[in-house]
């Protein structure tokens, strides 16, 4: 992730009010794609949705 220029950062446990908008992507994700779809393995899941391959 460095050498992409992406920083983790960590926040404390239970305050997802503080990271709304990542906690907001993976509900649209799950609701939208992955829990509409059941897949054998992540290689299955990147082949079917090439959004999921970019982002992961």
């Amino acid at each position: 992730c460095s050498s992409l220029g992406i920083e983790h950062e960590r926040i404390p446990c239970r305050t997802p009010n503080l990271n709304a908008h990542i906690e907001s992507f993976h509900r649209i994700l799950e609701d939208e794609c992955l829990g509409r779809c059941e897949f054998g393995s992540y290689e299955e899941a990147y082949r079917t949705n090439p959004f999921l391959s970019k982002q992961f």
